[in-house]
């Protein structure tokens, strides 16, 4: 009789516990939502401090949410310009935690102000802040793109070919808008025309390195006389002098 008294308390006590962990206050639950862990991935150009504070100040009636869907924060906290992509999620502890990817230059070029500026593959202009200069980056030395899709084209291709890659780090359009292509250890610039028929025109410019470069009549006291090379024109290969 004494042990089945003791049974029925232990089994009362056990159900006044279940039912003070389901319905009383828990203050271990996503106890600052609004602070959350944040986690970067790949190269950083913009610094971590500023994105966070702006993901709190922007979005802080979504973070002090505890029943947020999780989707609606990363698409709000991805309409901001320089984040490519986020992600959130709860830990074991109820840590609300974003992993942010930031939005990735791709070219440099000058604003109208004439001071350096970078676009992503997406047009996204970024102002990176000094200090945080973007590697093997092609240098773009006009802002009014004659086109995108062309622009982006050209640059792709560029930064594809090895041979070009170590050679160009500057890309310029001029008054026939016309992309021509820079080195700083060439002499001469070269003329492709439009970013079209790339790969016959790299044809003829290696051609002319292989090739045309050793014809003695393209110097003059050991120095290159030609200023341009032009190979914006169906299979031909002109030297401006």
């Amino acid at each position: 009789m004494k042990k089945k008294a003791a049974n029925n308390i232990l089994f009362l006590l056990l159900v006044a516990s279940f039912i003070s962990l389901c319905f009383l206050p828990d203050n271990s639950i996503i106890k600052n939502p609004n602070n959350p862990v944040f986690h970067y991935q790949g190269p950083q150009y913009i610094p971590k401090e500023m994105i966070n504070k702006e993901i709190k100040e922007n979005f802080k009636d979504l973070l002090s949410r505890k029943d947020i869907n999780t989707r609606l924060l990363e698409d709000s906290i991805e309409t901001l310009f320089y984040i490519k992509n986020a992600e959130v999620y709860l830990s074991l502890d109820e840590t609300r935690n974003i992993i942010i990817q930031q939005e990735i230059p791709f070219i440099r070029t000058l604003d109208e102000n004439g001071d350096t500026c970078f676009f992503t593959k997406d047009s996204i202009k970024l102002d990176l802040v000094e200090g945080y200069d973007p590697e093997n980056l092609l240098f773009i030395d006009f802002v009014g793109f004659q086109s995108w899709a062309q622009t982006l084209y050209l640059i792709n291709y560029l930064y594809d070919d090895d041979f070009f890659s170590s050679l160009i780090n500057k890309v310029s359009c001029n008054e026939d808008s016309e992309y021509v292509l820079q080195s700083e250890s060439l002499d001469f610039k070269i003329n492709i025309g439009a970013a079209n028929r790339l790969n016959q025109k790299v044809e003829m410019i290696k051609l002319f390195f292989k090739d045309i470069l050793k014809d003695e009549r393209l110097y003059k006291d050991e120095k290159i006389v030609i200023k341009e090379l032009n190979v914006a024109y169906d299979n031909q290969i002109i030297c401006v002098k």
